[in-house]
C-alpha cells in the first residue's frame, strides 16, 4: 500500500492511502493526523503501549541528528500496537 501510494503528489498520496486503508479494513475505524501532533513511538518509549512492525513488512526509517547523537524515527511503515489490552493497526506515511 505505501509503495504505490508514495507514487502521487503528496496531497494525492494521503488521499489514495487513506482509500486504500480504509478497503482492506472495512468496518473498522480510522484515526488520521499529521505526524508533529501524535506521537506513538514516544508513546512506546515511555513503556505505555507496545508498537512491533507487522510481519512481513518494511519499515523505512530515517535518524534524526540533535548535534549528540541520531535517533531513528520510522518514516514509513505498518505497524502491530498493544494498548490497554487492546490490538490496533497504526500504518505511518508521511508523503
Amino acid at each position: 500500500m505505501i509503495e504505490k501510494a508514495l507514487e502521487h503528489s503528496p496531497t494525492a498520496a494521503t488521499y489514495f492511502f487513506s482509500r486504500q486503508v480504509t478497503a482492506a479494513h472495512p468496518g473498522e475505524g480510522l484515526v488520521e493526523g499529521p505526524a508533529y501532533a501524535f506521537d506513538p513511538f514516544a508513546y512506546a518509549a515511555s513503556g505505555a503501549c507496545t508498537i512491533e512492525p507487522l510481519a512481513g513488512e518494511y519499515v523505512q526509517t530515517t535518524t534524526m541528528w540533535d548535534g549528540a547523537h541520531g535517533t531513528e524515527r520510522p518514516a514509513h511503515g505498518a505497524f502491530s500496537v498493544a494498548w490497554d489490552g487492546r490490538a490496533l493497526h497504526l500504518y505511518w506515511f508521511t508523503p
